[in-house]
């Protein structure tokens, strides 16, 4: 599983995190999970949308998948969205799926295929790709700038392990 969190770089702090999971190299697929904004003023700036095309980028990218999906509760109308902004499609509705305290919970499944991704990024992103022999601690560094919804944004990969992504003036880091 890649876990990855979101900080502001202007104060350090944490404005939330997404994880990849199921990560299946044989069906080349995996699962967004876990996608959390946790302060209330840092909710409805895009910072979930511009978390959720990052890690696209990496499963598209990096780790060469065909199919990405998530699940959602029907409820979560923000959420759901965010993920259809992004391109994610309705696949079914899990009814009654999850029982909370008294109640049934029903969830979206939601999935995104690479065709469909690499279809957006060419109306979505314009990239300049940049290398540096050396980054930060010595290591590798690769990564490309492109614009996103009128956001600039920056990857860096240093090594496979370790990832950020700077959005705007917030990183991701793979952790």
């Amino acid at each position: 599983m890649l876990i990855f969190k979101a900080v502001d770089m202007e104060n350090e702090r944490v404005i939330g995190h997404i994880s990849l999971g199921r990560i299946d190299h044989h069906n080349k697929s995996a699962r967004i999970g876990k996608v959390l904004i946790g302060e209330e003023s840092s909710r409805g700036k895009g910072y979930a949308g511009q978390m959720i095309d990052r890690v696209l980028a990496v499963a598209f990218d990096e780790l060469e998948l065909h199919r990405v999906s998530l699940g959602v509760f029907d409820f979560n109308k923000a959420a759901i969205s965010c993920y259809e902004k992004a391109g994610f499609i309705k696949e079914g509705l899990h009814r009654d799926k999850q029982k909370v305290g008294e109640e049934y919970w029903s969830l979206w499944e939601m999935s995104m295929l690479e065709s469909e991704w690499r279809s957006r990024q060419s109306e979505i992103y314009i990239y300049t790709e940049w290398k540096s022999p050396v980054g930060k601690d010595g290591a590798f560094v690769s990564g490309f700038y492109g614009l996103t919804n009128g956001f600039t944004s920056r990857f860096i990969f240093i090594t496979e392990i370790v990832c950020y992504c700077f959005i705007s003036q917030v990183a991701v880091r793979c952790i």
